[in-house]
């Protein structure tokens, strides 16, 4: 095909050029780049992420970013495996994190526009063996819009007013022990008390593995076959669970550093009992078409008929990105997202000449041997061209390293003027 015909954004009367799954999510996304238009832009984002690897000593890095649709930019560095020289690329496989939230929240949100799912409801309601919590010796009711947006009190890795560090040897994260479904993986913290009372935040991972519960049971199918319908709807075809035994191509080898800042391999651990709040597996450019769905739900009503429906309606998304309380200055704990939301030209993050435009929504993502970040920054333009604004994957294949405020300068580099 053609550069023209794999826009995103071409006029989609060659609809039938497109495989079905890009007419619900832009699974072709547009990897032509304009030259003359980009050069000088690739040019400064090879120097901010240089730098950000120097600062803080990253092995392997896998970026990629997408203007209106097209993708402007993707490229690996460094190493994917240090023994083995395999390079870092854009497809190299890597533990998302965090990000497996804001997927988990879009499986939700599916299942809302079917009708399947009342956010509202107790999560008794489609889970009736969880205990009903307390809080100071009062009853709670705990809903699923509560653990989307972290306000249902339950834990996350570690047991209240327990002293250690969630990263100190023989913490939770680094669990090795396999749990056959999801309903197992309940068994972790279900008769843990509550560390914060329902409608506080209380930044949550296990409070996903009970949404998960909640969406098997809201749809009679299986988390993982939730997941891989959303996966082959959107043409993420590198995404996955994250299991240690399968032979999976271009997965990258997981990084820490020791006391000495040494780099070291990290031991295997097991994510089952983790999948929908951390446990997934992707690619940056994956994870760029699961971001210009959402975009492109974001925008629908402003699209022309004749283009293919959104994944998710926008009434849904509206109210799944909305914010549901404030963490900090700006910002807002979404169901499944963060949502930055500033005056326009306002300064985001910690890099002062990065602005925020209005704000955006984002997910990071802090695993053992990989940290991440997903941005989709709308703009306010409308017309035929949807998605329209900058979407900006990153993953890296170390631990406890953010990337957040380089997510925010690649979005402003790639950003039209």
């Amino acid at each position: 095909l053609s550069c023209s015909r794999m826009r995103l954004t071409a006029r989609l009367g060659s609809l039938a050029l497109i495989p079905a799954a890009a007419a619900f999510g832009y699974s072709n996304l547009d990897y032509c780049s304009i030259k003359n238009e980009n050069i000088d832009r690739e040019k400064k984002a090879r120097e901010v992420i240089n730098r950000c690897m120097a600062e803080r000593g990253i092995p392997g890095l896998s970026v990629a970013v997408s203007v209106d649709g097209r993708v402007r930019y993707s490229e690996g560095f460094g190493f994917a495996d240090i023994e083995t020289g395999a390079p870092c690329t854009p497809s190299t496989v890597m533990r998302i994190a965090s990000i497996s939230k804001p997927i988990t929240s879009t499986v939700a949100a599916i299942l809302v526009d079917k009708g399947l799912l009342d956010l509202s409801k107790p999560v008794q309601a489609y889970v009736p063996h969880f205990p009903i919590k307390t809080f100071n010796n009062n009853p709670t009711e705990i809903t699923t819009r509560m653990l989307l947006s972290h306000t249902g009190g339950i834990r996350h890795y570690r047991k209240k007013d327990e002293p250690d560090p969630e990263w100190k040897a023989g913490g939770e994260v680094f669990t090795n022990k396999p749990f056959v479904n999801v309903t197992e993986a309940l068994t972790m913290f279900s008769e843990d008390e509550l560390v914060a009372e329902p409608g506080a935040f209380s930044y949550t991972t296990h409070g996903f593995t009970l949404v998960s519960a909640v969406c098997e049971k809201s749809s009679g199918k299986k988390f993982e076959s939730l997941l891989d319908d959303l996966f082959r709807r959107l043409g993420m075809r590198n995404t996955r669970l994250d299991r240690n035994s399968p032979i999976i191509p271009n997965r990258a080898k997981y990084y820490a550093r020791n006391s000495d800042g040494l780099l070291e391999n990290t031991r295997e651990v097991d994510n089952s009992y983790k999948w929908a709040g951390g446990g997934i597996l992707s690619t940056a450019s994956d994870l760029l078409n699961f971001a210009n769905s959402i975009l492109y739900s974001h925008q629908s009503s402003v699209a022309p008929s004749n283009l293919p429906q959104p994944l998710l309606s926008r009434q849904t998304l509206s109210d799944f990105w909305k914010g549901e309380i404030s963490i900090g200055k700006h910002s807002l704990s979404a169901l499944g997202w963060m949502r930055v939301n500033v005056p326009e030209g306002g300064s985001v993050g910690g890099a002062p000449e990065t602005r925020s435009r209005g704000g955006y929504w984002y997910h990071t993502g802090g695993a053992v041997g990989a940290s991440s970040a997903l941005l989709i920054q709308p703009s306010k333009g409308e017309g035929e061209a949807v998605p329209k604004g900058v979407c900006v994957a990153i993953l890296v294949n170390i631990q406890a390293c953010s990337v957040l405020n380089l997510a925010e300068e690649l979005a402003e580099i790639f950003r039209y003027d």
